[in-house]
């Protein structure tokens, strides 16, 4: 595991990207079905569901288990979620993020 990490993240997924001295690596996470499907105004099946979005969170923290520092970007709400889910449940991995920046979908690439 690299001591530094990138993680993008929306609701739909998240790119996990190590970075070493002279590559990098990534990673690719699905979030839960629930957690993106969209359905009209009221239906009940559309609302994200708490144990879902932990257990996302829960693999991405395993990810990121023994880097020292990561940065957390993306284009909506997810990163910050992510960031109290791991400062609440995750203690060990809310001091390791150094910044959060909102960053629009973009290959990977351009990401790292």
């Amino acid at each position: 595991m690299s001591k530094h990490v990138a993680v993008w993240v929306d609701h739909e997924e998240a790119h996990i990207f190590q970075v070493h001295p002279r590559r990098v690596d990534a990673e690719l996470l699905a979030a839960p079905q629930q957690l993106h499907q969209r359905h009209p105004k009221g239906a009940d099946r559309g609302r994200e569901h708490p144990a879902d979005a932990k257990r996302f969170f829960h693999e991405i923290a395993r990810s990121i288990e023994d880097s020292k520092q990561v940065l957390l970007v993306g284009p909506s709400t997810a990163k910050l979620a992510l960031l109290r889910y791991m400062e609440k449940r995750e203690h060990k991995h809310g001091p390791k993020v150094v910044g959060i920046e909102t960053v629009d979908r973009s290959n990977n690439g351009q990401l790292v």
